[in-house]
């Protein structure tokens, strides 16, 4: 904790000095805000591919991606969360 400390008044912020450090890019607008969005819908309900394309024009690549890593999974020709 001290080491910490005194650090911090040596060096502005050394995270940003590491040679892996990177700036996160925005959230409004990006892929990431439109798979939650997907997520917390489908978690209402299921839904069909029309109402998904009505969300964003990524929301179906998007969904079909979420699919694939196993957090949504289609039934009956609609998205639905896998439980």
């Amino acid at each position: 904790m001290d080491y910490g400390s005194w650090l911090a008044s040596q060096v502005p912020n050394p995270n940003r000095r590491s040679q892996h450090y990177a700036v996160q890019s925005t959230f409004e607008g990006s892929a990431r805000q439109v798979r939650g969005e997907l997520l917390r819908r489908v978690l209402v309900g299921p839904m069909t591919t029309a109402e998904i394309e009505a969300i964003d024009t990524r929301a179906p690549a998007l969904a079909a991606q979420l699919v694939k890593e196993g957090f949504l999974m289609v039934a009956a020709g609609c998205f639905q969360m896998v439980r």
